[in-house]
């Protein structure tokens, strides 16, 4: 059984470790694997869309602008994710449906959460890096995450 402080303590030179900005709302409190990234603050839609993908037990780390104002991510983006096998989410933005959020077996941090939805359409995008957090997320890099908090690696760390 592995958890984000040992890793740390064994890898602390090829870690990096994310600002604790983040509250978890999925069921799973211990997940990981390689990295996926959105960029999409204002749209809905384009998630869903990206969660549609075969998720492979990847997370889907989204930069969703910081936004704390109106969700981008809700129950049925969870019960999508779930369905085509993504591990976990990492948003930086706002979830809503917080009490279904709790019982489904994924992993999801994100900043906020809020009743209301987006419903701005912009155009969103699958950028290879974003930025958040004080950590820079590549895809296909590694993301950890436990109770404690949130870690990411270029490989893997076992």
């Amino acid at each position: 059984m592995w958890n984000t402080s040992d890793l740390y303590d064994n890898h602390q030179d090829s870690v990096h470790i994310v600002d604790p900005l983040f509250t978890a709302y999925g069921a799973a409190s211990q997940w990981h694997g390689k990295i996926e990234t959105l960029y999409s603050p204002h749209h809905s839609e384009r998630v869903l869309d990206k969660l549609r993908e075969d998720g492979n037990h990847r997370i889907l780390v989204i930069d969703g602008g910081g936004i704390t104002n109106w969700a981008i991510f809700d129950e049925e983006s969870a019960q999508t994710a779930i369905h085509y096998g993504w591990e976990g989410i990492l948003l930086y933005g706002s979830v809503r449906h917080v009490e279904q959020l709790k019982i489904l077996p994924i992993g999801i941090y994100a900043l906020a959460a809020t009743p209301q939805h987006s419903s701005y359409r912009a155009i969103s995008n699958h950028k290879s890096i974003i930025t958040f957090g004080s950590v820079i997320f590549s895809k296909e890099d590694w993301l950890y995450a436990d109770s404690t908090g949130i870690l990411t690696s270029s490989s893997a760390l076992f």
